[in-house]
């Protein structure tokens, strides 16, 4: 009888340096909606100087995504793609409302 020669592994007592990876966990239907409603918010506020939908993209996306990134490690993308489109929304706000608090002539006409 005859036996096969041991592999180099084996024979020098070393674990094996290749192990397959784990499979990664299925992104969930809340991480999905969160990127979708992100990417719709960011789009709205940029392009359509912030149109009232945007935000509330905006707010489903943050809310989506947080429900998301608690149940798993997923929903990233929808928070910082909300993230994005609170930061354009506030600019946007901030460069209205400051100059007409600051220049009276801008602000609304009273006769």
């Amino acid at each position: 009888m005859s036996q096969e020669p041991a592999s180099t592994d084996e024979m020098s007592g070393r674990q094996p340096i290749w192990q397959p990876l784990p499979e990664p966990p299925a992104p969930s239907a809340s991480s999905a909606v969160s990127l979708i409603c992100g990417i719709a918010a960011v789009a709205l506020n940029v392009f359509f100087i912030t149109s009232p939908l945007g935000l509330i993209f905006g707010i489903i996306a943050l809310i989506s995504g947080i429900i998301a990134g608690r149940s798993s490690r997923s929903g990233r993308a929808g928070l910082v793609l909300a993230a994005v489109s609170a930061l354009v929304l506030l600019i946007y706000l901030a460069s209205v409302g400051l100059p007409m608090l600051v220049d009276p002539t801008l602000g609304p006409r009273t006769e």
